[in-house]
């Protein structure tokens, strides 16, 4: 038989986007409490207070914690935002944002989004430090895709990522040529 459940909290009427702290102390996920969404992290155990960090404007379509613990990253419709685990203001990175990831290094998200004019799909490396953006390298995707779900493999080189159509399929990111991949991860 399967192991005992217990509720995170209780104080909030949804809550969704759960994501384990990387010391897996804390959970960071999005609640609707008092008739507005936000940000906020419970204890791991569950039963405490949660510890408000931000107000949000909505759902979040993915929350990650960045690889050192000390940076939330989410994406709140198309728009991707740095937050420190202490909590604070959140900090806009990227407009027309699909999905990201985080570099190993933790100083950095890797962000999907819609190329100008809606040509198709690029990426760019975006430094959570001040929100300056590297050179976009084109993704080459089904222009009217849908992308999702953006991870990086362990050894930093290659991308997973789901691309929805009239189906979901999970692809992976390969082949780069060395002048993009130098651009987006200084490689």
């Amino acid at each position: 038989s399967g192991g005992q459940t217990v509720p995170l909290e209780r104080a909030s009427t949804d809550q969704h986007a759960p994501e384990w702290s990387p010391d897996g102390h804390w959970i960071a996920y999005a609640r609707f409490v008092s008739r507005k969404w936000e940000i906020a992290k419970s204890a791991a155990g569950g039963g405490g207070d949660p510890v408000h960090l931000a107000d949000g404007g909505g759902p979040l379509s993915q929350l990650e914690w960045s690889p050192k613990g000390d940076v939330l990253c989410f994406s709140e419709g198309d728009r991707s935002y740095a937050l420190p685990a202490s909590g604070g203001t959140p900090r806009l990175l990227a407009s027309q944002a699909s999905t990201f990831a985080f570099q190993r290094d933790g100083a950095s998200i890797l962000v999907i989004r819609r190329a100008p004019a809606a040509s198709g799909w690029e990426m760019a490396s975006v430094r959570l430090k001040d929100g300056t953006a590297g050179t976009p390298v084109a993704l080459h995707v089904p222009a009217d895709s849908t992308l999702s779900g953006a991870r990086l493999f362990p050894d930093g080189k290659r991308l997973v990522l789901t691309v929805t159509q009239s189906k979901r399929d999970i692809w992976i990111v390969d082949g780069w040529n060395l002048s993009a991949w130098q651009r987006l991860f200084g490689a």
